[in-house]
């Protein structure tokens, strides 16, 4: 039985029984309904081998355009969480060379299209005025689940966050870039302090270049 909310909408050009469909989340074709509701949209679409092909043109932007807007709205129970975009890519097989959940990149030809900064993956975290202490945050979590115990799986070149370059030579020069980050004072509690007098290393960051492992110098003493 569909929840008591459910009432269709008569301007979108599908029928009952496919926004029913869609808002059950089941049923046999489900990328067949997302497919016509796509192109109700005026997208170009193809449905193939389970996957979803979606080729859109917003000709001139007079404003911000979003090629794909997904907004979920839910209220969170105790111990639960909420995401409004899940992707899982299980692969199988023995051959392949690389596997991704998400790939995303912007391609610009011989001509500069973007005047300001230009990314292929942005995100954010917009808090309103909390009176109460926010909870823990990073615009950005990276999560490595491994239970391989063997030592094979255990020795390959593992890391957090991992650098390539396909420029054939050495384009990009920075790490990191501060874009809109002042150095502050010295125990400012900015992201950069001012330099103080010398300190010990009392920790080091481990890296990899290549197969090269070297270390980042840190301390805790305050600058």
């Amino acid at each position: 039985m569909l929840p008591r909310q459910f009432t269709a909408d008569t301007k979108s050009g599908l029928s009952t029984a496919e926004q029913r469909g869609i808002y059950k989340g089941a049923g046999r074709a489900r990328a067949g309904l997302l497919a016509k509701v796509l192109a109700k949209c005026n997208r170009t679409t193809g449905v193939y081998e389970g996957r979803i092909a979606v080729d859109a043109d917003a000709g001139v932007i007079a404003s911000e355009e979003h090629g794909l807007d997904v907004k979920f709205t839910g209220t969170l129970a105790s111990g639960k969480g909420i995401v409004a975009g899940n992707f899982a890519c299980s692969p199988v097989g023995t051959a392949g060379t690389w596997a991704a959940g998400i790939y995303a990149k912007v391609v610009q030809d011989a001509t500069k299209r973007v005047n300001g900064y230009t990314c292929a993956g942005e995100f954010e975290i917009v808090n309103g005025a909390i009176a109460a202490n926010l909870s823990d945050f990073g615009v950005i979590v990276l999560n490595f689940n491994n239970s391989a115990t063997s030592s094979i799986s255990n020795v390959s070149h593992g890391a957090y966050v991992m650098l390539r370059e396909y420029s054939a030579t050495q384009k990009c020069k920075n790490l990191l870039s501060f874009y809109d980050v002042v150095p502050g004072a010295s125990a400012a509690g900015t992201i950069i302090d001012a330099a103080g007098a010398d300190r010990d290393m009392t920790h080091g960051v481990r890296c990899q270049f290549g197969t090269t492992t070297f270390w980042l110098m840190a301390t805790t003493t305050a600058p």
